[in-house]
């Protein structure tokens, strides 16, 4: 799996995919630490974009995404 898929996942809040993934126990973890040319984390994508549900999906299914990761604005998750 390409490391940019939860990146894109997360811009275009795929919210199915992922529910589908983790029913399929098809983890990030690993893949969370991919960062993007700002340094922001595929987390942080969907918390900006507004993507409660997605948000609390990740969180729940994948308690060790580290949420308070800073990107080059200093900008967490939170």
């Amino acid at each position: 799996m390409a490391t940019t898929v939860w990146l894109e996942i997360a811009r275009r809040n795929h919210l199915e995919l992922t529910k589908l993934w983790t029913t399929q126990k098809i983890s990030p973890i690993g893949e969370t630490t991919v960062m993007n040319r700002q340094g922001m984390m595929p987390l942080q994508f969907v918390a900006r974009s507004g993507h409660a549900q997605m948000v609390d999906v990740w969180l729940r299914e994948y308690p060790i995404i580290d949420i308070s990761h800073q990107d080059q604005r200093e900008q967490t998750a939170l």
